[in-house]
């Protein structure tokens, strides 16, 4: 009972509570998460495993840029 209150009323809560954060920081956060992996990898990074995404604002990111989301 709770989980689907948890998973689904509350979400839409979450992403008008973090909007400013969603539009605004995480863009800049993938940004610089994609400056270190084409520095530090040692090969190109086409997939990346991101977990407890929230509502997804990291992974939808991460898609824009065309890196493949696992796990989320």
């Amino acid at each position: 009972m709770y989980e689907h209150v948890l998973y689904s009323v509350l979400a839409g809560y979450y992403d008008v509570i973090y909007q400013d954060y969603l539009t605004s920081v995480v863009p800049r956060l993938v940004d610089f998460v994609e400056e270190v992996f084409k520095r530090d990898a040692g090969r190109p990074v086409k997939e990346v495993l991101d977990l407890a995404c929230g509502t997804g604002g990291p992974t939808l990111e991460l898609a824009k840029k065309r890196l493949f989301c696992y796990g989320c």
